[in-house]
């Protein structure tokens, strides 16, 4: 039971008689260095032939220390075995002195933990794949406590992994719990939840997130915690808006220049009629309506004009009645030069 039980944890005894410069290995210890009792040929420099190039100065350092910490041994080093495979090892010990002080013998076990080796080199790579994302990559339990706080999220929320862990989202937030309420609902349903929330940050910005949250099982399929990845899009809306608002202008530079084309077909007519009453012999008052008439039709003519400029997309100086802007800017220009806080003045002479 006991070589059992040492072969599945792939655990080797060892001894080694200093005075005799002999080494005795267990059948598992054999089985780690991968060799056979008539291979090994039992010295301590058939040890060091075992251990990897690199790690034998190491090792030596470690065991020339071991009087000074009562005589135990306990390193980790890399061997290489007879088919060239490298494994890594954990071996403790303990040195057995004379009343001189010499050592005699030294007893220990080696541990092969090349597998477990491996397996924490690739969750510290993958921890540090997700501490490199710019996302917030987040994992809380279903009270919301947050029990994992990446370095993304360090960025996205302003708050540290150390203030972070252990509190609740909502209360680091601070905001109404009843706010994850619907999201809660759609999670448990669902097992997945997609979409947009407005959150402030520890400056207290509101920020804008686009969340993808899922719901993690247990072995037994019973939820257990959420993962959250939240990336920061609030720079991106804003260039969503600006462009939206560029498209809305232009839209209305369209319309404008319809509804002024309609305008001056309507008000040249008008304008050449007054025009040409006034040869007419008429009194004094019909003169004077057919003066206004005129004056009216012009006023309209120049703000029609004023309208094709915007739309036409052009600049120039104000001038009574309105704004018109500067010829030189092209129609493919429009939606650049005009940001929504302008304000154009389009109404008749010396109104506002």
């Amino acid at each position: 039971m006991l070589a059992s039980a040492v072969k599945i944890a792939s655990v080797g005894a060892w001894e080694y008689d200093v005075v005799k410069d002999r080494i005795d290995w267990a059948d598992e210890t054999l089985r780690i260095f991968g060799t056979t009792r008539a291979a090994f040929g039992g010295r301590l420099e058939d040890f060091w032939d075992f251990v990897h190039p690199e790690d034998r100065f190491l090792v030596r350092k470690l065991e020339s220390q071991t009087g000074s910490v009562g005589g135990r041994i306990a390193m980790e080093f890399r061997i290489v075995r007879p088919d060239g495979a490298v494994r890594t090892l954990y071996d403790e010990g303990q040195v057995v002195y004379d009343e001189a002080g010499q050592a005699l013998r030294s007893a220990g076990m080696a541990m092969d933990i090349t597998d477990r080796k491996r397996s924490q080199e690739r969750i510290e790579e993958q921890a540090a794949l997700i501490d490199e994302a710019r996302d917030a990559i987040v994992v809380r339990d279903l009270r919301h406590r947050i029990v994992s706080w990446n370095k993304g999220a360090e960025r996205v929320y302003g708050w540290s992994s150390a203030d972070a862990l252990g509190d609740t989202l909502h209360t680091l937030l601070g905001l109404d719990p009843k706010i994850f309420e619907g999201i809660e609902a759609a999670l448990l349903q669902q097992e997945a939840w997609n979409g947009e929330i407005e959150v402030p940050n520890k400056a207290g910005k509101i920020i804008t997130l686009d969340c993808r949250w899922t719901l993690l099982r247990d072995a037994q399929g019973i939820p257990k915690s959420i993962l959250s990845i939240d990336s920061d899009v609030t720079e991106r809306k804003k260039l969503e808006q600006q462009s939206y608002r560029a498209q809305r202008l232009d839209s209305i530079g369209t319309l404008a220049g319809g509804i002024a084309h309609d305008l001056n077909n309507i008000l040249a007519p008008i304008t050449l009629g007054a025009g040409l009453l006034k040869h007419y012999e008429m009194g004094n008052k019909s003169l004077r309506i057919v003066k206004r008439i005129e004056s009216s039709a012009r006023r309209g003519t120049d703000l029609v004009q004023q309208v094709l400029t915007f739309a036409r997309g052009e600049q120039g100086a104000k001038v009574p009645g309105g704004s018109a802007y500067r010829r030189g800017r092209s129609r493919s220009h429009r939606s650049q030069h005009f940001p929504e806080e302008h304000r154009f003045r389009i109404g008749p002479a010396g109104g506002p």
